[in-house]
């Protein structure tokens, strides 16, 4: 092979080795950053979101209105890497464990890994299926905003709404 050519081809060889390089090295940063906004939204969620949807979900139980909280954690692949949504969900739930939860008025706190903020999905739907209400974004925030004063705060916007 031609001095030249091995060179150019060496070249151009090299060239993608470092770009896959940087590629591999951006990935893994992205994905270390996703998980530590995972751990702290994780942390969060069961210091402070959860209690204070807790003191609600009590307070109405000693009311004699139902309410229930649920979490999920769903991994999906995408152009950013492996992103989670993670969520934890008050449901107020006046009457049974209903099989269909989004039927009833709810606040949804929910961690978009993608964006690295915090949002909230509000509905406002009745006491069952075709009661009215409504459902939509409620707002997003930074991990840092996350209290459980908001979350107090957006509990009590749908309760105002749904009784």
């Amino acid at each position: 092979m031609d001095a030249n050519l091995k060179n150019e081809l060496d070249e151009i060889l090299a060239g993608k080795k470092a770009k896959d390089n940087y590629t591999r090295q951006t990935e893994n940063k992205q994905e270390a950053e996703h998980q530590e906004f995972q751990n702290k939204f994780i942390s969060i969620r069961d210091s402070a979101i959860k209690p204070a949807m807790e003191e609600i979900v009590k307070y109405l139980s000693d009311q004699n209105l139902g309410a229930v909280i649920d979490t999920q954690e769903e991994v999906r692949h995408s152009h950013y890497g492996k992103l989670a949504s993670i969520t934890i969900r008050l449901t107020l739930n006046y009457k049974t464990n209903h099989q269909q939860p989004h039927y009833y008025p709810h606040l949804s706190v929910i961690a978009d890994t993608a964006t690295k903020k915090i949002k909230f999905e509000e509905s406002t739907a009745g006491i069952g299926y075709g009661d009215g209400g409504g459902s939509s974004d409620a707002g997003e925030c930074s991990l840092i905003a996350l209290t459980q004063e908001l979350v107090h705060t957006k509990i009590m916007k749908i309760l105002r709404a749904s009784i």
